[in-house]
């Protein structure tokens, strides 16, 4: 997996980076504040799928499966309750082709 850098967005403005999807899957920050962005250049949809590691009485919560239609661009929040126990996010793909992806915090 590769660990995505954050790109905090100051109020001046920044340039978005984005990396190609790994077909390992990607690992990024999570918080208050903090997104991830898919931009799908793609004529096939494709799909996102965070890990939620945590639990609810015991029982497993269902990972998030986030659609990203063809040609498009979707954002995600990726609040704390998505950080595994290296304190990240973990997120693989159905396939990596044609995505890129960026993790976002605006400035505080």
């Amino acid at each position: 997996m590769a660990a995505l850098p954050l790109q905090v967005l100051v109020p001046e403005g920044s340039v978005s980076d984005y990396d190609p999807a790994s077909a390992g899957g990607d690992t990024c920050v999570t918080g208050d504040g903090v997104w991830l962005e898919f931009v799908n250049a793609g004529a096939a949809a494709r799909t996102a799928t965070l890990a939620t590691p945590g639990t609810y009485r015991g029982l497993s919560i269902a990972d998030r499966a986030v659609p990203i239609p063809a040609n498009s661009t979707v954002k995600v929040p990726v609040s704390s309750d998505y950080a595994g126990a290296n304190g990240r996010a973990s997120v693989t793909y159905d396939a990596p082709t044609d995505l890129t992806v960026g993790c976002f915090r605006y400035a505080s």
